[in-house]
């Protein structure tokens, strides 16, 4: 027997989480099935070896499952049987983690697993979201189109993120050098201008004492700070059990005034492209909203998304359970009501999607172009200070020579 953590959803929509025993996931899904649950991601559990273990080889990239998907629809198309295809992709996959993956799903297919079923088993490789599609793929017949859709899905969301990054990366750069800047004039210069100007016994002015308090400072609680940033990441990241403070970090994120709109925008893009895929593939639309939302990484922005469904559970109409989530835009709701009438969903939930990947880019780029002018400012202010603490002693001293 092996010991297995899994997420389920209730009849009522809320989120299980627990630790079971069961010979394989696909049993320990059939037992929670009859427990009235719906599986939502069944992992092994590791204990420290485990976790060791895992470090030899990193979660496979975009890239590395964007070119799985081609080579899985390619191999699909000409005729391929499911099981040679994976074996196929397997042994001309470099990237360590996905290659052991692959191994996996091979060998469930092997004792009769479906693919989909066998791909969930791998969740460190697979989202939930590419299980579904498969999932959607193999009921329908249509494999091929299943990964087509997957490998187009994951190229739009790599292209928006790095159009947001191209935008933003300028003044993350600029900021980055300016820390990197303190930093080295904190540790080395200051303290080197430090012993000197106490053997000259000359009264430093405002601006050096400034320096030098930040030098102190950053000497005695640096070292200590960086490690509380690092342990509070390690505990917000590892302990997905903290769903209560992981919440409340990621509404305060949303309302951060720059980042939270442009962070809000990229999740409804990812939301509402993922939604129209699953409903072009054949999902169910219930279903469909289940599993995007669950793949949404923001806490707070995934309580209304269910909160979304939950509406639609009750028998509300798209546009009247989208007003009331509050995830959506005045415009978009617009847009899901005509897509309701005229029966053309999939199509206007795919076009919403564009419409928050512009606009996200849009804001991305309004935002640098803001940005730039203040960190100009900002830059020359530290110079200004850097200048004055270090010369203005040093011309003191000369003035008293002369």
């Amino acid at each position: 027997m092996s010991t297995w953590r899994y997420r389920a959803r209730a009849a009522n929509g809320d989120l299980v989480r627990g630790v079971a025993e069961s010979a394989t996931a696909a049993a320990l899904a059939d037992r929670l099935l009859g427990d009235g649950l719906t599986p939502v991601d069944i992992r092994p559990r590791r204990g420290i070896a485990g976790l060791l273990s895992g470090l030899g080889g990193l979660r496979p990239s975009d890239e590395d499952l964007i070119m799985f998907a081609r080579q899985m629809a390619s191999l699909l198309r000409a005729g391929v049987p499911v099981s040679r295809a994976v074996l196929s992709v397997h042994a001309i996959t470099r990237q360590p983690a996905l290659k052991r993956a692959l191994r996996r799903v091979a060998q469930g297919i092997a004792a009769g697993q479906e693919l989909a079923l066998a791909m969930q088993q791998e969740s460190g490789a697979f989202s939930r979201l590419a299980v579904s599609l498969v999932a959607a793929g193999e009921r329908v017949g249509r494999l091929d189109r299943s990964f087509e859709q997957l490998a187009s899905h994951m190229e739009r969301e790599r292209e928006t993120r790095r159009a947001v990054w191209k935008s933003l990366r300028y003044p993350a750069f600029v900021v980055g050098a300016m820390l990197l800047a303190l930093i080295v004039i904190n540790t080395f210069a200051v303290p080197a201008f430090v012993a000197l100007f106490d053997r000259l016994g000359t009264e430093l002015p405002l601006a050096t004492r400034l320096l030098i308090a930040l030098a102190d400072g950053s000497a005695r609680w640096g070292p200590l700070l960086a490690a509380a940033i690092i342990a509070g990441i390690a505990v917000f990241r590892l302990l997905p059990a903290w769903h209560g403070l992981r919440a409340r970090v990621d509404t305060a994120v949303l309302r951060t005034p720059v980042l939270g709109g442009i962070t809000r925008l990229c999740i409804m893009a990812r939301f509402c492209r993922s939604w129209a895929m699953l409903l072009m593939a054949g999902q169910p639309i219930m279903d469909a909203v289940g599993v995007t939302a669950d793949i949404v990484d923001n806490a707070a922005m995934r309580r209304r998304l269910l909160g979304f469904r939950q509406g639609l559970r009750r028998g509300q109409s798209l546009s009247d359970a989208a007003t009331r989530s509050g995830a959506f835009d005045p415009l978009v709701v617009q847009m899901l009501s005509v897509g309701e009438l005229s029966g053309s969903t999939p199509q206007l939930i795919e076009e919403v999607g564009r419409h928050y990947e512009d606009e996200a880019r849009y804001r991305a780029l309004r935002a640098a172009d803001a940005l730039q002018p203040a960190l100009v400012i900002l830059l020359g202010v530290l110079v200004a200070l850097l200048a004055a603490g270090v010369f203005l002693p040093m011309w003191s001293v000369m003035d008293g020579y002369y």
